[in-house]
């Protein structure tokens, strides 16, 4: 039985052929002429190709990064065992995608397979066999298949779609849903739109492909902090003030307590960011129809004072968002102020109330 005939695929035209049996390596390509391409492209002949496609590796690396995060969010907020356990079989899943991917990459540069099977500590012969190229397309696929919360598109930007939220989180309330739709993304485009850089431009500055930004800036990718912090300092940004939209998108929750100023400084930033996502509205129209005052409105976004929450939570909302978005944010400032009576005057935040039952858009104080 074993001298049966069999087929393989080609790696390079996706073409199936008859393989060789007995003994000896199997062929990787059915003619000379399609591994003679191969090699032509690895050896860096076909620039464009590697050029209009982001590393698979990389944008994986961001959704672990992600998943990693939500493993460290679960554990600090005192969640289950199972839900624990979960995580880290995620993240087990998601290093194997990886892995996969990585090798890809590799290949892609030119690497060979006796390299990659050192780096793998593999013999050639099973790297070859594992992580073949028609093999890990068909592994991102079933990722793909798997994570409702990525594009079952072309295989090529399915490692770049953004993670789906966490079933299982331990908040009651997800972030995403608390804020408008794709509101980093709507940030960072006004800031595109407002600097008047190039997206190509941008894309060279960060190093990064110019249809990678351009998902970037339409919402169907959500990259690690790090590039939404170099995106933002390119199109003349404070990537502060992304700080919270970005964690929402990544399902992120918030279980610090910070000092005074930090609290103060973070609250400030997250409402500048609404108000970078909704486009940058004037006062005027913030104002419009509503018992908010122009010079506090002025004031709150300049960072120069923090409302009672009632006033807080309307402001809030004529920024498209919902109270309970930035809640966290303004206890922390008061439990803060609590904590630090005797700074208290010196802070000028002599307004600060804890919310009611009854106060828009949220429950009691913790």
């Amino acid at each position: 039985m074993s001298d049966a005939p069999r087929h393989a695929v080609c790696e390079f035209c996706g073409h199936r052929f008859l393989q060789r049996t007995g003994p000896g390596r199997r062929k990787d390509y059915c003619t000379v002429r399609c591994r003679r391409r191969a090699q032509r492209r690895r050896d860096g002949q076909a620039p464009a190709l590697q050029a209009a496609r982001q590393p698979w590796a990389q944008q994986i690396a961001d959704d672990l990064q992600a998943q990693a995060a939500r493993l460290a969010t679960a554990q600090s907020a005192g969640a289950g065992l199972h839900v624990l356990l979960g995580h880290a079989a995620d993240l087990r899943q998601e290093v194997d995608f990886f892995t996969a991917a990585a090798v890809h990459d590799a290949r892609q540069q030119g690497s060979t397979w006796d390299e990659i099977a050192v780096a793998g500590g593999v013999s050639a012969p099973t790297a070859r066999t594992r992580w073949r190229e028609i093999t890990v397309r068909r592994r991102l696929e079933r990722r793909a298949r798997q994570s409702p919360g990525r594009s079952a598109g072309s295989v090529l930007s399915m490692p770049g779609s953004a993670p789906g939220p966490a079933a299982d989180s331990p908040r009651t309330e997800h972030p995403r849903l608390l804020l408008p739709p794709r509101a980093l993304a709507a940030a960072l485009s006004y800031l595109q739109r407002a600097s008047k850089v190039a997206i190509g431009d941008a894309a060279r500055q960060a190093d990064l492909s110019p249809s990678y930004v351009s998902r970037i800036l339409s919402g169907d990718r959500t990259p690690a902090w790090p590039v939404v912090h170099m995106i933002a300092t390119i199109f003349h940004g404070n990537a502060a003030e992304l700080r919270l939209l970005w964690e929402a998108a990544q399902g992120l929750g918030h279980t610090t307590r910070p000092s005074l100023p930090a609290a103060a400084q973070r609250l400030h930033e997250a409402l500048r960011g609404l108000h970078l996502a909704a486009a940058r509205p004037a006062v005027a129209d913030i104002c419009a129809t509503t018992v908010l005052d122009p010079e506090m409105v002025r004031d709150t976004l300049g960072g120069d004072h923090i409302p009672d929450w009632p006033t807080l939570a309307c402001l809030v909302t004529r920024l498209g968002a919902q109270p309970a978005a930035i809640k966290a944010l303004w206890e922390d400032v008061h439990y803060a102020v609590l904590a630090s009576r005797d700074i208290f005057p010196a802070v000028g935040l002599t307004d600060l109330h804890p919310p009611s039952e009854d106060s828009t858009g949220t429950g009691g104080a913790p």
